[in-house]
């Protein structure tokens, strides 16, 4: 089951993502790499009904619907698979005995549109 959402609940998805977006940057990245394999799971649960989902809003046939959503189920599998990749660049400073880190870092809220 589906429904339109409305001007608040976008104002409220936003708010919480906001109040969230510290404690996510905090978080260890292997532990959201776990968030991230989670919710891959769940679209692994409903691949089929949001596959028809897609199809009726999109009007593709079935098959191309359950693709759209396996190609979200396997970005997930790809970003928790990066969540284990704790690496960065080290660089030499101009400062004696120093060394610079590269370290990757969340973005923040961002917006998808499919």
């Amino acid at each position: 089951k589906s429904r339109k959402a409305t001007d608040e609940d976008y104002d409220r998805c936003l708010a919480t993502m906001e109040s969230a977006k510290k404690e996510w940057a905090m978080m260890p990245m292997p532990a959201r790499g776990e968030v991230v394999r989670a919710l891959g799971l769940e679209f692994r649960k409903h691949k089929k009904s949001l596959g028809n989902l897609i199809s009726l809003e999109m009007g593709k046939i079935a098959k191309e619907g359950e693709g759209e959503v396996q190609e979200v189920i396997d970005m997930c599998d790809y970003a928790c698979g990066l969540s284990r990749q704790l690496s960065g660049k080290m660089i030499p400073s101009e400062r004696p005995e120093h060394m610079l880190i590269e370290q990757w870092n969340p973005l923040g809220m961002i917006g998808v549109i499919t």
